[in-house]
Order: structure tokens, then sequence, then C-alpha cells
């Protein structure tokens, strides 16, 4: 179980990332 709870973290940061970058690159 504790190795599922980073990986959903890394996953949220990288999604977030994700997002941030696609929001740059409108703007």
């Amino acid at each position: 179980v504790e190795n599922v709870f980073p990986h959903i973290r890394t996953r949220d940061l990288v999604a977030f990332a994700l997002i941030l970058l696609m929001l740059g690159m409108s703007a």
C-alpha cells in the first residue's frame, strides 16, 4: 500500500505539469 501512495502522487504531479504546459502553450 505504501508503494501505491507515492505512485498516485507522482502521477497527479505529472498531470498537473502537463496541464500547466498546455495552458502556457495556449496562452
